[in-house]
Formats: structure tokens, C-alpha cells, sequence
């Protein structure tokens, strides 16, 4: 049976061709909106305060110990053979003067009797000059040999004392000096162990310090991606929402209905929750950034950074698993 026109042909005909012109003008003005990252500023990171070393331990000077005593000058310089000549040489001649005396009045009287020259004068001479003389002379020579050894004892005794003294003195100051040294040397141990231990500590703090940063501009570009992600992902079914709105209007216009109308509303709610996702994920990077980025930007996984599922059965739907 032949197709026969109807008076309403010109409306259908014409209602199609304008919903066919609006059509086309709606495809060619889709526009979606530019991609905003939530944190599109990247994490700044301060330089870290130098490490400044203490000043090291000033080595104490001691001055060196000096003799200022000199060497030990006994009696006359040592020279007891001087001495013991200085004491017995006054005696000798006290003796040669008594003799010569002798010998000068024997003379006399013997020479008054006649007898100067004989026999008796010789043994007078002998017996009352010469060994009183000789006598005198060995009582005066061991008198000054016994004082000369008494003073030289007495001078040796002096000496010993005198380099005993000097001795003890040095061990003294031995026996300081290695006390000196030896706390010293503590002291500079701990010092080192003291500088050392803030080292460590100040590597240890830069250590942590470029971690942090590290882990936070991780962070920071692991939000980014997963963002761009979600914007592409978003776009996507905007666009096909917008294309299944287009066709549920040409196919209402023709008088087909609009069977594509759950599939667009799945679209928009899936819109409105991604929306409300970027949000909470924002809200979230915003506490995260004053909290210092340690640890709280974990915590977007559980929200737009997290793992999202978009599926459906006829992939138009978003869900979150």
C-alpha cells in the first residue's frame, strides 16, 4: 500500500528540519571547561639553616721549666787542693819562723860558750829545733788536710742536696705536665665527640628535611596526574551525555520517545559525584598543605585520589569501590 501524505507531513517535515539545524548548532557549540588542578602550585622547599662547626679547643701553653739555679759552685769553685794550700801555708811559715828563731838564739848561745858547731849544738839543734819543726809541720798539714776534708764533705753534702732539690723539682713538674697532657687530651676527645654528635644530628635533620620535601612534591605530583585523570575521564562522559541528550531530542522530535533518557541521567549524576569528589579531594590537599604534607595527603586516597571504579552496565554510571 502506497505511503499517502497527510496534512501534518509539512509539520513533521519541518519540525525534523529544525530539530536537525539546532542539532547540529548544539554539536558544534559543546564546549567543555578547562582542566583546574586542585593544587596546581607545586610545593615549595626552604634551604636548610648551614651546619656551623664549634670552634676547636685552644691547645694551654705552659712555659718549659728552667734551671734558673745554674750549676752548683761549692767552696772556691771545687778547688780544695787551693784550700787545703790556704790553710796550711800560714801555719808552715809560722813554724820555718819559730825555727829560724831557734836556730838564730842556739847560735848565739853556743857560739858564747865556744860550742857553735860541736856535737852538742847539733843535738840541741836536732832535739829542740828540728823535730819540734817537723812536728809542726805534719800537725799543721793534717790539721789543714782534716779541715779541707771536713769542708769538702760538708761542700758534697750541699752539692747533693743542691741536685736532689733540682731533681725533685723536675719530677714535679714532669709529673704536672703529663696531668696537663693528660686531661687536655680529654678534654679534646670530648670536645671532638661533642662536635661529632651535632654533625650527626645535623645530617640527620637535612636528611629528614629533603625526604620531606621529596615525599611531598611526590605527592603533589601523583595528585596532579590522578586530577588530569579524572578531568579526561569526566569529559569523556560529558560528552557522551551530551551526545545521548542530542539524540533523545531528535528522537522525541520524530516521535520515537526518548530511550536514551536514563542513560543522560546516569551521565549528570555521575557528573555531580565526580564534582562533589574533586571537591573533598581539594578540601583535603587544603588540610594536607598546612598540616605540612606529612602523611595527610595519604589520607585523599580514600577521595578522588583513591581507587575509583567508573563502571556500569551501560558504562554511563560511577561508582566507587
Amino acid at each position: 500500500m502506497a505511503y499517502e501524505p497527510t496534512p501534518f507531513d509539512t509539520y513533521t517535515t519541518y519540525g525534523l528540519d529544525t530539530a536537525k539545524g539546532l542539532l547540529e548548532q548544539d554539536k558544534a557549540s559543546f564546549q567543555y571547561p578547562a582542566f583546574v588542578s586542585a593544587s596546581k602550585a607545586a610545593p615549595t622547599q626552604q634551604a636548610y639553616y648551614n651546619y656551623t662547626p664549634n670552634q676547636p679547643m685552644a691547645q694551654v701553653q705552659t712555659p718549659n721549666y728552667q734551671l734558673n739555679a745554674g750549676d752548683y759552685q761549692g767552696l772556691m769553685g771545687g778547688d780544695y787542693n787551693a784550700l787545703q794550700t790556704a790553710l796550711q801555708r800560714p801555719g808552715e811559715i809560722a813554724a820555718k819562723t819559730a825555727y829560724d828563731q831557734g836556730q838564730n838564739n842556739l847560735a848565739n848561745q853556743m857560739g858564747g860558750r865556744g860550742l857553735y858547731g860541736s856535737s852538742i849544738m847539733a843535738n840541741q839543734a836536732r832535739n829542740a829545733l828540728d823535730t819540734p819543726y817537723q812536728n809542726a809541720l805534719t800537725t799543721n798539714a793534717a790539721q789543714a788536710a782534716a779541715q779541707r776534708y771536713g769542708m769538702e764533705a760538708t761542700g758534697l753534702q750541699n752539692q747533693n742536696t743542691f741536685n736532689l732539690s733540682r731533681e725533685q723539682e723536675m719530677n714535679k713538674y714532669n709529673a704536672q705536665m703529663t696531668e696537663l697532657q693528660r686531661n687536655q687530651n680529654a678534654d679534646v676527645w670530648k670536645a671532638n665527640a661533642t662536635e661529632a654528635d651535632r654533625q650527626m644530628q645535623y645530617g640527620q635533620g637535612k636528611m629528614n628535611w629533603d625526604q620531606s620535601y621529596a615525599d611531598q612534591m611526590r605527592t603533589w605530583q601523583n595528585q596532579q596526574a590522578y586530577e588530569k585523570y579524572a578531568y579526561d575521564l569526566a569529559m569523556q562522559q560529558a560528552q557522551q551525555a551530551y551526545q545521548e541528550q542530542l539524540m533523545n531530542k531528535a528522537l522525541a522530535i520524530s516521535g520515537q520517545g526518548a530511550p536514551l533518557v536514563n542513560q543522560a541521567q546516569a551521565a549528570n549524576t555521575a557528573a555531580q559525584n565526580l564534582a562533589a569528589q574533586q571537591q573533598i579531594a581539594q578540601q583535603n590537599a587544603d588540610v594536607a598543605s598546612q598540616n605540612g604534607w606529612l602523611g595527610a595527603l595519604g589520607s585523599l586516597g580514600g577521595g578522588l585520589l583513591g581507587n575509583t571504579n567508573y563502571s556500569s552496565a551501560n558504562g554511563f554510571s560511577f561508582g566507587t569501590t
